[in-house]
């Protein structure tokens, strides 16, 4: 009994499916008929447009030399021309001038040649004298890093922190456990790390982000926690910020590095 129906809707199915597959590929003859007439149009239009650009080159390289004048030739004189014209000529003509007269200077000084004469006169023998007299009374002192520099000595009289004394409650050189405050300058800096000292000097680690946005020369309010040997940093307050060399005048540039040179780092 089902085995007509079954049948029946075999052959539909194949008829369905022959009809798909005629109608895709009916579509797919059309596209390429499609694209081959575009290419054939495509070569058609190329090809006459090549043909209008030789016929042009051909035009322009006739010979023109046979050609004659009907009428005779009327050569315009300067009386014909008008005022403005003239005013025109004579200020391009100086405009000219000047340029030719600037690129000559131009090339002289390229070209300028030294002599004997421009060398400025010997100095008699007073005059050597008091320039070397005037070049020993500005003879620099000599830097040099020693013990006392190592130990912090001297730098109580590099620093300049006395006042921002009422923000610490300790000193490092008071070795006290547990949380305090200390008010120190920096006086170097590597990596993560800052050397700092208020009288006494020590390294501090204080990460590489908060190492960025610190200077040389900087008055900081640092809490620290400490604990022995271990020196925990828990904030740091920038109280003052030192000078370096973006923020210099230009009377105060032959002074500047002299005290941070006497700092051992």
């Amino acid at each position: 009994m089902y085995l007509p129906i079954i049948e029946c809707y075999m052959i539909i199915f194949l008829f369905i499916e022959s009809y798909v597959i005629q109608r895709v590929a009916e579509l797919e003859m059309d596209v390429t008929l499609g694209y081959f007439e575009m290419v054939e149009n495509l070569e058609v239009d190329c090809s006459s447009k090549q043909e209008e650009f030789t016929l042009l080159a051909f035009s322009e390289n006739e010979d023109c030399s046979t050609s004659e004048v009907s009428g005779p030739a009327i050569v315009p004189t300067i009386s014909v021309l008008d005022d403005g014209a003239l005013e025109l000529m004579n200020s391009l003509e100086q405009e000219v001038m000047e340029l030719n007269q600037g690129d000559n200077l131009d090339n002289q000084e390229d070209y300028y040649v030294y002599s004997d004469a421009d060398c400025p006169p010997e100095l008699d023998g007073q005059n050597d004298e008091s320039q070397w007299v005037k070049l020993n009374s500005v003879e620099e002192e000599e830097d040099y890093l020693s013990m006392s520099d190592l130990n912090g000595e001297n730098s109580d009289q590099q620093l300049n922190i006395d006042s921002y004394s009422q923000f610490s409650t300790s000193k490092i050189s008071d070795n006290m456990e547990g949380l305090q405050q200390w008010t120190v300058k920096v006086v170097g800096m590597e990596d993560a790390y800052i050397h700092v000292s208020d009288g006494q000097r020590i390294w501090l680690n204080v990460g590489i982000e908060k190492a960025r946005k610190i200077t040389n020369n900087d008055i900081l309010a640092i809490d620290v926690m400490k604990n022995g040997k271990e020196v925990e940093v828990l904030r740091i307050i920038k109280l003052e910020s030192g000078v370096n060399e973006d923020y210099l005048i230009p009377d105060e540039e032959s002074y500047f590095g002299v005290e941070d040179s006497k700092v051992a780092m």
